[in-house]
């Protein structure tokens, strides 16, 4: 799972914590999907992550 923010970092951190202690993988990555910029970040870091990317 991708735990997206724009400035909280510390509080996407935390979701993730919480969520890979109910067993699932995760990745932070930060960015304002409103930017062309961030949102092909946030994809990129997704498919480093997980090879894919579903919606």
């Amino acid at each position: 799972m991708v735990i997206n923010g724009s400035h909280d970092r510390v509080a996407c951190e935390a979701v993730a914590t919480e969520v890979e202690q109910a067993g699932a993988q995760t990745v932070v990555a930060m960015g304002g999907v409103g930017s062309r910029a961030s949102f092909d970040h946030l994809i990129q870091v997704a498919q480093d992550t997980f090879g894919s990317v579903e919606f």
